[in-house]
């Protein structure tokens, strides 16, 4: 996958530059805006669901491709009341950042369809508990909190819509990089499916 991804990278930047130079001027331009989205971690026959909330940001390099990055924190977890007595077990997306490559098809001149390709960093929040031991005799639990690294390739598709000549409202499925924490051994779809809107400068 390491390989993958420079590779997929190097083949959308030469688009990129070949397009740049047959693009009207009033094509180009950066463009913000914010979302809301919902994420799901298919685990065996658990599904862990996730609320996350942010900021998108990007440039236009013409109608059809262009680059964004999204910034989001996560507002709603997965928990395990029952984990132990006493103890809950939470785990919260402490923030997500991504870095994202879009090709557009329009089908008219206000409503596309994109692809994306690029690379998501998430750090997990897990609340659980730990063993306390003295000299190696178990004393009890205590609270603990752990913080977890999952990133890798994402990539996905969606549509917009402008209502204007400033605002877009879009709508995409992504496939995020698989969830893998504490059980190397293995690894979990984590799918992502985003509502945002955006205003272009």
């Amino acid at each position: 996958m390491n390989k993958i991804l420079p590779i997929s990278i190097l083949s959308l930047s030469t688009f990129f530059a070949s397009g740049v130079q047959a693009s009207d001027e009033s094509d180009n331009g950066f463009y913000t805006g914010a979302f809301y989205n919902t994420q799901s971690i298919s685990i065996f026959s658990d599904d862990r669901d996730f609320k996350v909330a942010g900021l998108v940001g990007g440039y236009q390099f013409n109608k059809n491709f262009s680059v964004e990055s999204r910034y989001g924190k996560g507002i709603s977890g997965h928990d395990n009341t029952t984990f132990l007595e006493n103890y809950d077990y939470k785990e919260d997306i402490n923030y997500q950042l991504s870095l994202s490559a879009k090709a557009a098809y329009y089908f008219t001149d206000d409503f596309k369809v994109y692809g994306m390709l690029g690379y998501t960093d998430t750090e997990l929040k897990i609340s659980t508990v730990a063993g306390i031991y003295i000299d190696d005799v178990f004393q009890g639990h205590r609270a603990a909190k752990i913080y977890e690294d999952v990133s890798g390739l994402s990539y996905g598709i969606g549509i917009s819509y402008a209502f204007s000549e400033q605002f877009a409202v879009f709508l995409d499925h992504q496939r995020l990089p698989d969830f893998d924490v504490g059980r190397p051994e293995d690894s979990f779809r984590w799918d992502s499916t985003t509502l945002g809107i955006t205003y272009s400068f």
